[in-house]
């Protein structure tokens, strides 16, 4: 199913046609003929809105001008949105995934030989979900991967205060854009910046001035923070109170959606990685394979 995705293909022509970031102007496309479809949500003021964050549809809107033009002059038919929403989606993921796996080939060359972030870099685009489903839509995760790969270029050599405010910038966007991601990233963070109190104030700044809107936005519509997340783990509290190893062994060998299953090389990645020598990196490694065991285990 692809109903994750169906608000943020439809949500920037509800923000350039009517200026509104509800789906009342686009309900019918969003609903793809359902009655109730699990992806809409009835927020607070009474109005239509994603179920999902909104920070993917927000940023890509801009990118949206050509198509919105488009329909202005042709006409806001249905099936002119329709095209237009499935043409504009298609792009963008693709555009989105692409410029991560660039993003990462050039990290990996600072960190290793050209001919292993070759073949890391060909590994993350096409031996995991990147292409196959990344590229496809606009899923959270086609943003999250691009926003993590940034934090990790910005996280290289040393702190400075420009750094530390665009590292704010898209750690607040991560977080916004899936909650969750701050287990991931949080070690990341207080790794970087931890020993280095002149950059506190930036990255706070960057952090806050992302973050805020749509914060603002979960409470106008949700009541709440931390948006439909928050409401539904609230109402319904064993939803994440459930075994947590079997939950990892979910996540890792699952034959549905088993990571060592779909990208099996990242198992020899894993061993590879307690062979690291020593050097200057090891401490932010040591905290990035901390943030990825947190986030496994949550």
């Amino acid at each position: 199913t692809a109903g994750d995705n169906y608000p943020t293909r439809y949500l920037p022509f509800a923000i350039w046609g009517h200026g509104t970031l509800t789906l009342v102007p686009v309900l019918e496309g969003v609903s793809m003929g359902r009655a109730d479809p699990y992806w809409v949500r009835t927020a607070v003021t009474g109005e239509p809105v994603s179920r999902y964050p909104v920070v993917l549809p927000v940023l890509l809107t801009p990118f949206y001008a050509p198509a919105a033009a488009w329909l202005s002059l042709a006409g806001w038919t249905e099936q002119r949105l329709y095209v237009a929403a499935e043409l504009m989606e298609k792009l963008l993921a693709s555009v989105l995934a692409a410029a991560g796996v660039a993003l990462l080939l050039a990290l990996l060359l600072k960190r290793t030989s050209p001919r292993n972030a070759l073949l890391l870099g060909v590994a993350y685009a096409f031996a995991t979900n990147t292409w196959v489903t990344s590229s496809q839509g606009l899923w959270q995760h086609t943003l999250g991967q691009l926003l993590l790969i940034g934090l990790l270029w910005l996280c290289q050599g040393e702190p400075s205060r420009r750094s530390a405010a665009l590292t704010g910038l898209l750690a607040g966007l991560q977080v916004a854009n899936r909650p969750f991601n701050a287990i991931l990233i949080a070690p990341l963070l207080v790794a970087r910046y931890g020993r280095s109190p002149r950059t506190w104030l930036p990255f706070a700044a960057g952090f806050l001035g992302s973050i805020a809107p749509f914060v603002a936005y979960n409470i106008r519509y949700f009541a709440h923070p931390g948006g439909f997340y928050a409401v539904l783990a609230k109402a319904r509290p064993t939803l994440y109170g459930r075994s947590a190893l079997e939950g990892v062994a979910g996540l890792l060998v699952s034959p549905s959606k088993g990571l060592f299953v779909f990208s099996p090389f990242l198992a020899f990645a894993v061993l590879r990685a307690w062979k690291r020598p020593t050097g200057p990196s090891t401490g932010f490694d040591a905290a990035l394979g901390l943030g990825l065991l947190l986030h496994l285990l949550r």
